[in-house]
């Protein structure tokens, strides 16, 4: 890919008033930087304020309408996106300064469907928390399940959705790294550097990043649906099914032991403690899967995806 790159950033939102102003000068400061830059919102109908940020960024396009949630919000934009290559920022978080140049000097010199960097936590007001977190080497199957997918910390020539489909809804929180495992198991060429790209922010109001249990809850219980989804997709003697199942094994045994400290909170769409039960009764009579769901978490646990095992 040796033309001059035309980026598409795609940035979900719902009552996004607080953050999303600096979500968006983060990207806006790089438009120099590169030949081209869009960023296209597809705000949720929001009703906090968010429609009066946005109006101060005329530059923007602007989706908003009613959405199922945060991956409806990027299938619709990434739908309208223009460019050669698109990057997720999300309401909440930062793209890294130079972000954008330093992805479309891998894309141009390598033929990489993807091209995956290093990240970084924030807090609130943006200051450091942690990371840098750095790739090493191209993912693998036992680090997407059991690592950190940084789906924001890479950038994605706009024919991989094309050939490959959008996030799947039915997924939740996973769908990302559902469809990160669906990338790799496809073959498709990545690239990575050490370079920050990305800025997660901790925060009360994140999702994912809320940095307490009930996020952690959310985020196991739906690591153990869409294990449970895949494994059914899958032949028998698939060499994904191991680490699928030890992925439940190792989820189903964290829900089970906060549930018993009393630090476990029922997640009233999945049924956090209910799942955890069922999965945790199933696996019983099959302990490798997670003594070998252990020794997975222990490797990869607070890394990067992209490491080597």
């Amino acid at each position: 890919m040796k033309k001059s790159l035309k980026f598409s950033i795609v940035t979900p939102c719902f009552n996004a008033a607080r953050f999303i102003g600096e979500a968006i000068e983060s990207v806006a400061r790089q438009r120099g930087e590169v030949p081209s830059v869009e960023h296209i919102i597809a705000d949720a109908e929001s009703s906090d304020g968010t429609e009066k940020v946005l109006s101060g960024f005329p530059h923007l396009r602007l989706d908003r309408r009613k959405d199922l949630g945060i991956y409806d919000g990027m299938n619709r934009a990434i739908a309208l996106a223009e460019g050669d290559i698109i990057g997720i920022v999300n309401a909440d978080d930062l793209l890294a300064p130079h972000a954008l140049s330093h992805a479309a000097g891998i894309f141009a010199t390598t033929d990489a469907d993807i091209v995956t960097g290093a990240f970084e936590m924030i807090d609130q007001d943006g200051r450091l928390c942690s990371g840098p977190f750095r790739p090493t080497c191209a993912p693998t199957y036992e680090g997407l399940l059991f690592g950190i997918p940084a789906i924001n910390a890479r950038f994605f020539k706009r024919s991989v959705f094309a050939d490959h489909g959008p996030f799947e809804l039915e997924l939740g929180l996973a769908a990302d790294r559902a469809w990160l495992l669906k990338m790799q198991r496809a073959g498709l060429r990545f690239a990575h550097t050490p370079e920050v790209l990305y800025r997660y922010r901790q925060h009360e109001g994140s999702q994912t990043m809320a940095g307490d249990g009930g996020a952690r809850d959310r985020v196991w219980s739906q690591n153990v649906v869409m294990a449970q989804m895949l494994l059914q997709r899958m032949e028998p003697g698939d060499p994904g099914v191991a680490a699928l199942k030890a992925l439940c094994a190792v989820e189903a045994a964290k829900l089970a032991l906060t549930g018993l400290a009393g630090r476990g909170q029922p997640n009233r769409s999945t049924g956090t403690m209910a799942a955890a039960g069922k999965v945790t009764s199933t696996l019983l009579g099959s302990p490798h899967h997670l003594i070998r769901g252990m020794r997975y978490w222990r490797r990869f646990r607070d890394h990067h995806s992209d490491t080597r095992p």
